[in-house]
């Protein structure tokens, strides 16, 4: 390993900016009346994400269970538990059910299983939140500095993307009767009562990392999409 001037400011900005940067805009598109007491996510990460957005409370004070292949440390303030969740079983249902930026890493085979397990999670009157990029395209992802940077950040099985072109009626097909909003993916502009620290740090820590969503919201118009799903009583 090289150790130069741009790889330790690399590290250094990354270690610092982690901490103001990250997925948190993702979870600032949900809604405040789906968080609930009780509350289930997989592939939640390290919990950072959850903890810089603006529902940071909500997760602390709910029952919160993770599922990811990369568990959190002792000093994570959420509980975020190793483990597969196409294998994960519980018996126990949540008041809200979380997938945000997950399914667009698993083979579409495998999401009749992956939704019907999801559904089944869900408490009476809970929601299935599952968020996967809008109509997204090979070509926009497949880029030197995007598989580089999966490679070096993700385990081997969860690396890249391996789901293209979703789109509303994708998503409905597997979660009927859901409320799809397509939101646009202002990664790098800054976001209603977002501090500009957060917008600042997140720009860095993706430039630094080589990361192909640095620039998205600026010069490419591109979306997410937002699935609803609740369970009736």
């Amino acid at each position: 390993m090289v150790w130069n001037a741009k790889h330790i400011l690399g590290k250094f900005l990354t270690a610092v900016l982690i901490k103001v940067a990250g997925n948190s805009v993702y979870y600032n598109m949900i809604p405040d009346y789906v968080f609930a007491d009780k509350m289930i996510e997989i592939g939640p990460g390290d919990g950072t994400s959850q903890l810089t957005s603006r529902h940071k409370d909500k997760f602390l004070s709910s029952d919160y269970i993770g599922i990811d292949l990369r568990p959190s440390g002792p000093d994570s303030l959420l509980k975020i538990v190793e483990g597969d969740l196409l294998e994960y079983e519980t018996s126990e249902t949540y008041g809200t059910v979380f997938a945000i930026a997950v399914a667009e890493h698993i083979q579409v085979s495998k999401w009749a299983a992956l939704f019907e397990k999801l559904k089944s999670w869900v408490a009476p009157g809970g929601y299935l939140i599952v968020l996967v990029p809008d109509d997204e395209r090979v070509e926009d992802f497949i880029k030197g500095k995007d598989l580089k940077y999966y490679h070096e950040h993700y385990p081997p099985n969860v690396n890249c993307h391996v789901v293209f072109g979703i789109n509303p009626n994708v998503l409905k097909y597997y979660m009927p009767g859901a409320r799809v909003n397509r939101i646009r993916r202002q990664i790098l502009l800054r976001e209603p009562g977002e501090p500009m620290k957060r917008v600042v740090g997140r720009f860095l820590k993706r430039m630094v990392k080589g990361h192909h969503y640095a620039w998205d919201g600026i010069l490419r118009k591109k979306h997410v999409l937002l699935g609803i799903w609740k369970k009736e009583n």
